[in-house]
């Protein structure tokens, strides 16, 4: 007994069932997944963009007329950066997904 007369509380752990854990487990590996998949199309789809603007910038550097040509190679240049930035965090997250895939056997 406690000192105020009521019975010492006990602390239980409660572990969930090996079937909730493994269904879990299941979700989010199936979430995780999709998440790279998306990337993974995302990627490819900045890569193509990056092709078509290079030869873009080589049909700008061609440009006849000067102040056309600097603002077609500027707009075009910042599309680059930005899909290259994407790219960039792109791949960190890959990187990031791919570390943190688990299984069954992770959690047993």
């Amino acid at each position: 007994m406690s000192r105020d007369g009521t019975p010492p509380r006990r602390s239980w752990l409660v572990l969930p069932e090996p079937a909730v854990v493994a269904e879990t487990v299941r979700q989010v590996r199936e979430q995780t997944e999709a998440t790279i998949e998306r990337l993974d199309h995302e990627r490819n789809d900045l890569q193509q963009q990056l092709r078509d603007d290079n030869a873009r910038l080589q049909a700008a550097a061609a440009m006849s007329d000067h102040l056309e040509r600097v603002s077609r190679l500027a707009d075009i240049q910042e599309r680059i950066r930005i899909a290259e930035r994407r790219l960039t965090e792109i791949g960190n997250e890959l990187i990031s997904l791919r570390g943190k895939l688990v299984d069954e056997a992770d959690v047993a």
